[in-house]
C-alpha cells in the first residue's frame, strides 16, 4: 500500500511526520485523485513528493497553502515536489530582515487597521493576512505576526 511504501522509504519519520503524511494523504491527495479520476495506483505524486512536503512543513520551509499549490501543480503537470518548490521559489521567508520590510511596508499602507488595534486586537490576523498577501503566501505567518507585534509594541 501506498502510505507503508511512505513510511518504508521514510524510515526517520516519527509518528508526527507519519500522522501528517497520513492526513494529506487521506485529504489532499485522494481528494485530488478523485476529482480528476487518477486510480491510487497511478497517482503523479510519488512518496518522496509527500515525505518532501511533510519536511518542509515541519522545518517552516513552506506553508500548508504552499504544500497545497505544490500537490495541485504535480497532478496538472507533474514534476517532483521539491524542483517544483525550488524551481518557482516557494520556500517561506523566513529572514527576519526580508520579512522586516515587508512588515513595515504593510504597516505603513494599512494604518485604519493598525489604529484600529486598540479596540480589536484580533486585527493582527487581518495584517498578517496583509504580510501573506504582499509575500504571495511565502512569508512565515508565525513571524509576520510575531514581527508585527514587535514594530507596533503590542
Amino acid at each position: 500500500n501506498w502510505i507503508d511504501e511512505l513510511i518504508k522509504q521514510n524510515s526517520g519519520f516519527g509518528k508526527e511526520e507519519i500522522r501528517e503524511a497520513v492526513k494529506w494523504f487521506i485529504g489532499d491527495i485522494s481528494g485530488l485523485a478523485e476529482k480528476q479520476n487518477v486510480e491510487f495506483t497511478n497517482l503523479p505524486v510519488t512518496q518522496a513528493d509527500l515525505a518532501y512536503i511533510v519536511t518542509a512543513l515541519k522545518d517552516s520551509k513552506i506553508s500548508g497553502t504552499i504544500a497545497k499549490k505544490v500537490l495541485e501543480q504535480i497532478f496538472a503537470k507533474g514534476g517532483r515536489a521539491e524542483e517544483i518548490i525550488k524551481e518557482q521559489g516557494l520556500e517561506q521567508i523566513s529572514d527576519a530582515g526580508a520579512l522586516a520590510e515587508i512588515v513595515n511596508k504593510v504597516i505603513a499602507e494599512n494604518q485604519k487597521l493598525v489604529d484600529s488595534l486598540e479596540k480589536n486586537p484580533n486585527a493582527i490576523n487581518a495584517l498578517v493576512g496583509q504580510v501573506m498577501k504582499a509575500t504571495r503566501g511565502q512569508a512565515n505567518p508565525k513571524m509576520a505576526e510575531q514581527s508585527l507585534r514587535e514594530k507596533l509594541g503590542i
